[in-house]
């Protein structure tokens, strides 16, 4: 392959140069693990819910 997508790619992540995901550290207590929890499943729906995933 020479350049930087296969020929005839117009979308999706075939046109992507570089993708990479940061991560993150959370330091808490035990008594707050299950509010962290719920919260990060709802951030997740509420994202997924934007793009028309169930």
């Amino acid at each position: 392959m020479d350049g930087d997508e296969f020929s005839g790619a117009l979308n999706g992540l075939l046109r992507v140069r570089r993708f990479w995901e940061d991560d993150g550290d959370i330091f808490l207590r035990e008594d707050e693990i299950e509010a962290e929890m719920k919260g990060i499943l709802e951030l997740v729906d509420d994202v997924y819910g934007r793009f028309g995933f169930e």
